[in-house]
């Protein structure tokens, strides 16, 4: 369902008006009438070209409304505080430091932020550049936003079938619906804060990620990354690569050892599920009450904690060590 926000012009004839969705329009009103008080003493809004400066004191902004032809191309200058496109083609919208409201209209547009920024996607299928902290209301569609260091983005509203990507430094992804989150930057550090049912991968060297949230998607196939999750009901998946940590804390987890010749270290909560289907893999398991399946060959196994349940299913070579702890094992293949 879609509602409208209001841009004051100068008497109700020269509003204008802008469809956005339900679940955005409380917030773009918000943005609008924030920038007005910001601006000064001055009740409408004054248009300016693309990379034309705006008028201090003024709410400046860039108006699109080109409904067929060429995309546009707009770039803000100094003091524009907007860019407002209503047209109909994939447009570029590119932001100034001053820029800190972005609404798009049609599928396919590309938004540049330059600052922390507000946004507000098309009908779908649009690429956010965000800097610094950005809250991003985006339609349906697949929609994707790009974080390259030092980044917040707030995934907000309803959404559509987003992914965000994680290109290089310290970032924070807030999500308040289901998302994909791809970590392709090695060395960073990443917090990650996802509604239930969300995906994440992970293909870096050395990353250090944090993922709240119930029930994720977690896979790692990069090498030496650290992951600490908190949350119920999350599937971590080692499908590439050796040296990688994962801490659960105190929940439990299903994780999956696939790769093979890999050195992994699981801290896992009480009653957790691990298997290991790769070849020599050597994995230690830390936490108590664990349900442990071997079906590679060639593994090696050590564990710390109590209650601990290990079943060798197939293959041939493992080498299981509790340390001081009774377990109860069980050799199939």
């Amino acid at each position: 369902m879609a509602t409208t926000a209001t841009l004051p012009g100068g008497g109700s004839k020269n509003n204008v008006t802008i469809t956005i969705g339900a679940d955005a329009s409380t917030a773009l009103q918000t943005a609008i009438n924030s920038l007005f008080k910001a601006a000064g003493k001055n009740i409408t809004a004054d248009t300016v070209a693309s990379g034309v400066n705006g008028s201090a004191g003024f709410f400046n902004y860039i108006p699109d409304t080109v409904a067929s032809g060429k995309a546009s191309s707009l770039k803000a200058g100094t003091n524009v505080q907007a860019i407002i496109d209503t047209g109909k083609l994939a447009d570029t919208l590119t932001g100034s430091a001053s820029t800190t409201l972005f609404v798009a209209n049609n599928a396919g547009d590309v938004i540049n932020t330059a600052t922390s920024s507000t946004v507000f996607g098309g009908t779908g299928a649009d690429t956010v550049n965000a800097s610094g902290v950005t809250t991003v209301y985006l339609e349906g569609g697949k929609n994707v936003v790009n974080l390259a260091g030092g980044d917040t983005v707030n995934l907000s509203g309803t959404g559509g079938s987003d992914t965000v990507n994680i290109t290089a430094g310290t970032n924070v992804v807030n999500g308040s619906y289901a998302a994909t989150v791809s970590v392709t930057g090695s060395s960073s550090n990443d917090t990650l804060n996802l509604a239930a049912k969300s995906t994440v991968g992970i293909t870096g060297v050395k990353d250090n990620v944090s993922v709240a949230g119930n029930t994720q998607s977690i896979t790692l196939s990069g090498a030496a990354d650290t992951v600490r999750t908190s949350g119920t009901g999350n599937t971590i998946t080692i499908a590439a690569g050796s040296g990688d940590s994962v801490s659960t804390g105190t929940a439990a987890a299903t994780v999956a050892v696939n790769a093979g010749n890999t050195v992994d270290t699981l801290n896992l909560g009480a009653k957790s599920t691990i298997s290991v289907t790769g070849t020599k893999d050597n994995v230690s398991v830390a936490g108590a009450s664990q349900t442990i399946t071997l079906s590679g060959a060639g593994d090696t196994l050590s564990t710390s904690g109590t209650g601990n349940t290990i079943t060798i299913a197939a293959g041939s070579g493992d080498s299981v060590s509790t340390g001081t702890a009774a377990a109860t094992v069980a050799v199939n293949a």
